[in-house]
């Protein structure tokens, strides 16, 4: 008989859950994203898809696209006049709509097939046959069964195994448990290990391990197989082709020159694999320490791990250091070293390590970018749909493992993560990931644009992480615990908010960086700021990009720690267990950093400056001057109120200060008005209301991006502070102790305060919301006749300009020369046939007017000529047939024959090009 097990006692880290159930989530939705964007490069679904010749790209060659060019030669190309007919062309060719549901519903029909199938074969395989229950060993796995309760468990004996490690295995609904021979037949003389063994078995099955362990196996196997392999095969073929294959055919104008460009996107592929496979071991070694915890709670003797550590750590020493961190990296299972020391200390379990972390920013940074551009999608752009799912997820995943292991320790009285480490991975990752989707300017070109932006990413993971630490611990120790979940999910909320918007953003700055950025912006009306032009631009498109979310994103960031002073705990409490500083001081910094931004803001309304001539920099000094008050009370703030919570403290800081700042501003504009009102023709009533639309629509869209600012400059100072003052004697941990006043402010008063600042917060963020500026972001009105962007430029390549006029012929240009030559043989025939080729040639000047321009610009004023003729042409002869009018008639066809020779002129000028 197996040893009596003690009752399970409660365990603060099964309490909080493993977390590993979001993170399979997040390896689910990488491999819908990577899916979705492989499809179109599939060697094989390419053939079965609607473009099996790569006719897109024939399209875009006749359009004027130049493999070689310079980026906005091809938007003028592209997105001026030819816009429509590239429409028409490519829609024959798109992917139909419903093709990557019934892909991405195909590779999860697979893998969840291949996971039902492979329980089943491994017991075929290996003859598993159940364990008899009146047997002994039977009897005892069964007692051990139903006392730690699972008792609807599947034995089974592996008798040709001599390992002793026994295996949970199955499907979801149904586990079975392997027990070797070698095991069994060691039984009698290690019971202790037997029971550790079996216990830890039983534990995958009360924590559903078989299930998800399977499911990821198949999910990777079938991914791998189905879509990674041909993804891959298809650019290494096309790079193999371009550096050895090339032939004369225009077709094959992209490989001289995409080589860089497909050599990203195979890299791409690869780097995606690694991600899925060590996503998948990762989730796997963690279900493995997490079970020995529990079988070590239900009476598991600890000995069984102390003794086979060593032998683990002499056999890795063994190897070579590369090898044998490679080996942990892809290995399903932990080392007997880590699993002692997860079972040595709870915290292990929670802890927030370096490999996942990198892994979820580099997924993150995938999913935003492979769900932007979905095969045969036609709607709006769905950037915003990966942005949001990738904040959610990192949320989901990272961030909530960060409170996970604040709320441990500070129960079992340990430090609390600062997020430091954390937001460096998760950092590292974003940047990662965004190298080998980010878009470079030119087809031949390694690297994407400004490559150096990238730090925004990091900077970013950095401060939100950061963000998350401090809040964690702040919301934990100042809420009551039967509250906290609302605090929590307002954080979490908050922190997918601020990586959506800005993922979502990110996409589009690095390429205001391009060098003909300015000029392409003067021609939209935009002033030129020399070399801030594009940090200028990069907040205007901060501002117009996902609209409200960022007005709601921001005002979270220091609404949410606000509620801390909600706690009824009196604030020498707060001070000492969260390091609050009193809510009058917080209060009155942000007052004073209202008083400063409305002084500055004063001086520069009142300075003489000529509006008409200088608008928009009047607006910008205006923005800058209300941003200077919050940011540098902030970072002072936070200098003074320590490492503890001074990020948290300086975004409430900041955001008083904006919130004040403008309502102050508001309100002396409306005074301002109403006293010119009296004796002006607007009333005092219009003026506030257009004065409060300006704040809420013009001035707060702008300063939102600046409360992100001073939570990062507030966490630099105060970390700043923290390293000062822990080289300070007395200083303990770097924190700072702000000194009490005579006279707490009560806890009522906190309150009556907290709701005071927050609901007007909350209103002018609702106001703002509004803003037209959110409604017309990205839409610019292009007049197709008149198109705001460069001339087409001509390819310096004789190779690139004799395939865009082989596209041009083929995609529509021959049919058009064949349309002529016919108008040609029916105008000189008699009069019946006279009238059809009028009616041929009114109808070619439509199709000629709609087609893409001519390759060659110097003949496109003489085929603009001829669509005019024609045009004309055909009118008058279907007139004077009407009429019967012989003269009208010979004039008309007169200049129909001038129309059909200038546009044969024109082919003939492209045949000799």
């Amino acid at each position: 008989m197996p040893p009596r097990l003690p009752p399970s006692p409660p365990s603060p880290v099964h309490a909080l859950g493993s977390g590993t159930g979001l993170r399979f989530v997040l390896l689910m939705v990488l491999v819908v994203a990577s899916t979705v964007a492989m499809m179109s490069e599939h060697i094989v679904l390419r053939r079965l898809l609607g473009d099996p010749n790569n006719d897109s790209a024939g399209c875009n060659l006749a359009a004027g696209y130049d493999p070689a060019g310079d980026y906005w030669g091809n938007v003028a190309a592209l997105a001026g006049r030819n816009a429509d007919a590239l429409e028409s062309c490519v829609q024959p060719f798109r992917t139909p709509w419903w093709a990557p549901f019934v892909v991405i519903a195909a590779v999860f029909a697979l893998a969840a097939a291949l996971c039902w199938i492979m329980p089943l074969w491994r017991v075929r395989r290996r003859r598993l046959r159940p364990l008899a229950p009146s047997s002994e060993t039977g009897a005892a796995v069964h007692d051990l069964a139903a006392r730690v309760g699972v008792p609807s468990v599947h034995v089974v004996a592996d008798w040709a195994s001599s390992s002793i490690n026994a295996v949970a295995f199955g499907r979801p609904g149904r586990t079975w448990v392997s027990l070797p021979g070698g095991l069994l037949v060691t039984r009698a003389t290690h019971p202790d290990r037997f029971v550790a063994i079996v216990l830890h078995e039983l534990a995958h099955v009360r924590y559903r391990d078989a299930g998800i362990t399977y499911a990821t196996i198949a999910l990777w196997r079938v991914f791998a197989l189905t879509m990674l392999v041909p993804y891959l095969a298809f650019y290494a073929d096309l790079i193999v082709t371009g550096q050895f294959f090339l032939t004369d055919d225009p077709h094959q104008v992209f490989l001289a020159t995409s080589g860089p460009a497909y050599a990203r996107s195979l890299a791409m592929g690869l780097f995606t694999a690694l991600l899925v496979y060590l996503s998948r071991s990762d989730i796997l070694r963690t279900r493995e320490l997490y079970a020995d915890r529990r079988a070590v709670d239900w009476g598991a003797a600890r000995a069984v791990w102390d003794v086979e550590a060593p032998r683990s750590a002499r056999s890795r020493r063994a190897l070579h250091p590369i090898a044998s961190a490679a080996s942990a990296l892809l290995a399903t299972h932990p080392s007997w070293a880590q699993r002692a020391r997860a079972l040595g200390d709870p915290l292990v379990l929670l802890r927030v390590p370096a490999l996942p972390t990198f892994l979820t920013g580099a997924a993150a940074a995938l999913i935003d970018n492979h769900l932007e551009l979905v095969p045969g999608w036609t709607g709006p752009s769905l950037g915003w749909v990966g942005a949001a799912l990738a904040g959610a997820l990192i949320a989901g995943t990272t961030c909530l493992t960060l409170w996970r292991r604040t709320a441990l320790a500070m129960t079992v009285g340990r430090e609390t993560p600062s997020g430091a480490g954390t937001g460096f991975w998760l950092g590292a990752g974003l940047m990662t990931g965004s190298v080998f989707v980010g878009i470079a300017p030119q087809r031949d070109m390694w690297l994407a644009t400004a490559p150096w932006l990238t730090l925004l990413l990091g900077l970013l993971a950095f401060v939100v992480t950061c963000w998350t630490a401090q809040c964690a611990r702040l919301l934990l120790a100042a809420v009551p615990p039967r509250w906290v979940r609302v605090p929590a999910a307002a954080g979490l909320l908050t922190t997918a908010a601020v990586l959506a918007f800005w993922l979502n953003w990110w996409r589009a700055g690095p390429d205001l960086f391009r060098p003909e950025v300015a000029s392409y912006l003067v021609q939209l009306g935009i002033p030129d700021f020399g070399s801030l032009t594009p940090i200028v631009i990069m907040a205007v498109t901060a501002v117009g990009t996902l609209g409200p979310l960022l007005v709601w994103s921001t005002a979270a960031l220091w609404l949410v720690p606000l509620a801390a002073w909600l706690s009824p705990a009196p604030e020498v409490w707060l001070a000492a267990h969260s390091g609050l500083p009193p809510l009058r001081r917080v209060l009155g910094a942000g007052g004073l950093a209202a008083l400063v931004s409305s002084v500055l803001a004063g001086a520069v309304v009142l300075a003489p400056i000529d509006l008409s001539a200088s608008g928009v920099r009047f607006g910008g000094a205006l923005l800058i001057a209300l941003l200077a008050g919050p940011l540098a009370v902030a970072t002072l703030s936070a200098a003074l109120a320590g490492a503890r919570a001074g990020m948290l403290v300086g975004a409430v800081v900041a955001g008083v200060g904006v919130l004040v700042g403008s309502v102050a501003i508001a309100l002396a504009l409306t005074g301002l008005g109403c006293v010119a009102s009296l004796v002006g023709p607007t009333t005092c009533s219009t003026f506030a209301a257009q004065t409060w639309l300006f704040v809420g629509w013009v001035v707060l869209p702008f300063l939102t991006p600046g409360i992100v600012v001073a939570a990062a400059l507030a966490l630099v100072a105060s970390s700043a502070a923290g390293l000062l003052r822990r080289g300070t004697p007395g200083a303990r941990g770097g924190t700072a102790q702000a000194p009490m006043s005579a006279r707490p402010t009560t806890p009522r008063v906190r309150r009556l305060a907290v709701v005071a600042v927050a609901v007007p917060a909350i209103g002018l963020s609702t106001l703002t919301s509004t803003a037209p500026i959110f409604s017309t972001a990205g839409q610019v009105a292009v007049d197709p006749t008149q198109p705001v962007t460069a001339p087409v430029p001509v390819p310096e390549s004789p190779r690139v300009r004799e395939a865009q006029v082989v596209a041009w012929l083929q995609y529509g240009g021959q049919d058009l020369r064949t349309t002529l030559v016919t108008v040609q043989r029916e105008l000189a025939a008699d009069t019946g046939a006279v009238r059809a080729g009028c009616v041929r040639l009114a109808r070619w000047a439509d199709d000629a007017k709609a087609y893409f321009t001519v390759p060659d610009p110097g003949q496109q004023l003489r085929w603009e000529r001829a669509q005019s003729l024609a045009g004309t042409a055909s009118a008058d002869c279907l007139a004077a047939l009407t009429t019967r009018d012989g003269a009208a008639l010979e004039a008309a066809l007169r200049r129909a024959d001038e129309a059909v020779g200038l546009a044969l002129a024109v082919f003939d000028r492209l045949d000799a090009w």
